[in-house]
């Protein structure tokens, strides 16, 4: 039985050497990583050569000379992580980093109190502790005694030249009535010599989530699909879009449809897919990305096009967005939790064949506000 959290969150620590000054709300909104509306609704603690705080709706930052950390409670945690690589993979390349932390941090509820102090001993048994054992568990609440804190370590995975993965076990302090168990996830890479680092490749292409993201191949008589999902080129033969290219096992043929992957980002295209996988005059579709940065970027947009003439989107979230008073703002973000642009309807693409009479004709209709991938500003 899977049981969801009751609370949860996430954090990407980098450990190196920074420069905390530079790390302002308004440094990240001149390069599109965050939007001037988020840079100016941010509280800002502190901005100084030794350390930077800063917070917003969905974000927490902290940066010190040899640490690195964003935190959010808020789903989709993958924003973390597009913030990071866009952070350190663009504009920060020549930062040294030599380990990276992906915790996830997750709060359960299993009922009861006493459900929880059986899961505890389940995984902790009294057995072993002799006489002690029978007297730490007598008495409620704070007299109780039994499992603080346990922590399981599976050290040097196969993915990385060294590091861990690390989970800690506790009773949980946000869920209520004591019925709750707090869970930490700590995914630790180190780079094998630190003092021959000169920039974050080695961290910042690390693998993620989307670098294992599942695409599928749709195959109907002579046509054929491929939903390209948040799939990412990472160069490596056994991860990305480089594995689905070179194993031996995928379809053979060519799409005529080509769901592009990861909102058209340049993180996610791989030339071979185009060459290899995909018709001469494929339709291509994405689906955008305007959540603190904008993607496909205008980069994207020409790298996209110059592939197929046949691109669309299925929004268009360009448009400039009115801005308002800093102190408007704020009076706003202080009473809705979350901002966002209202849309009156979702966009679609819809695609008809001519069927089994003309099966190479398409009719391409852009519904409310999709529109053809030129035209999408």
């Amino acid at each position: 039985m899977r049981i969801e959290p009751e609370f949860g969150g996430a954090s990407i620590v980098f450990v190196g050497n920074f420069n905390p000054h530079i790390f302002t709300p308004d440094w990240f909104a001149r390069h599109d990583i965050l939007t001037g509306t988020q840079a100016d609704g941010a509280v800002v603690e502190v901005v100084h050569s030794e350390i930077t705080i800063f917070r917003m709706d969905w974000l927490s930052l902290r940066v010190e000379q040899q640490r690195f950390i964003v935190e959010t409670t808020e789903a989709p945690f993958i924003r973390l992580c597009d913030l990071t690589v866009k952070t350190f993979g663009e504009f920060l390349t020549h930062t040294p980093v030599t380990r990276l932390g992906i915790n996830r941090m997750l709060h359960f509820s299993v009922g009861t109190e006493s459900e929880r102090n059986r899961i505890g001993r389940v995984l902790a048994p009294l057995g072993p502790w002799g006489e002690w054992g029978k007297i730490m568990t007598p008495g409620e609440g704070l007299k109780r005694g039994g499992l603080v804190s346990m922590t399981m370590q599976q050290n040097m995975p196969e993915d990385r030249p060294r590091g861990f993965i690390q989970t800690t076990l506790q009773p949980s302090l946000k869920v209520r009535e004591n019925a709750g168990i707090y869970m930490l996830v700590n995914d630790h890479y180190e780079v094998e010599n630190p003092a021959e680092i000169v920039g974050c490749e080695l961290m910042v292409k690390a693998k993620g989530p989307n670098h294992s993201s599942v695409v599928a191949w749709i195959e109907f008589k002579s046509i054929s699909m491929l939903l390209g999902a948040d799939l990412e080129e990472t160069g490596d033969p056994e991860t990305g879009w480089s594995a689905v290219v070179t194993s031996p096992e995928r379809p053979q043929g060519r799409a005529i449809i080509f769901k592009i992957p990861h909102h058209g980002s340049k993180t996610a295209h791989n030339p071979d897919v185009w060459n290899s996988m995909l018709a001469e005059d494929v339709i291509a579709i994405l689906t955008p990305y305007n959540r603190g940065w904008k993607l496909p970027t205008d980069a994207d947009v020409a790298r996209i096009m110059a592939q197929t003439k046949a691109a669309f989107t299925t929004a268009r979230v360009f448009s400039p967005v009115r801005r308002r008073p800093v102190a408007v703002e704020k009076e706003m973000r202080m009473t809705a939790k979350r901002l966002q642009r209202a849309f009156e309807q979702t966009g679609a693409i819809r695609l008809r064949n001519g069927g089994l009479g003309n099966p190479s004709m398409w009719c391409i209709e852009c519904l409310r506000d999709s529109c053809h991938l030129s035209d999408m500003k």
